[in-house]
């Protein structure tokens, strides 16, 4: 997995606006990262390999996702 952090993803500001801690404090730049990874990914009977797209803060998790095709 690589990632990159804070000041250098473009949509920072985005993730800030529109993912609040549950508190409802607003996140930092320096708080989120853009991340890649593989999987596998199956309809049932098809299994394929993808690379996949992410960004993540350490107190919200996970969001927006996206398939890459090789």
């Amino acid at each position: 997995m690589s990632n990159t952090q804070g000041s250098k993803i473009r949509d920072v500001e985005f993730f800030i606006k529109n993912y609040p801690l549950s508190n409802g404090d607003l996140t930092h730049v320096e708080d989120w990262h853009k991340c890649r990874g593989t999987a596998v990914i199956t309809n049932g009977n098809i299994e394929l390999t993808k690379e996949i797209h992410w960004y993540q803060c350490k107190d919200i998790g996970k969001v927006e996702f996206k398939r890459k095709d090789w």
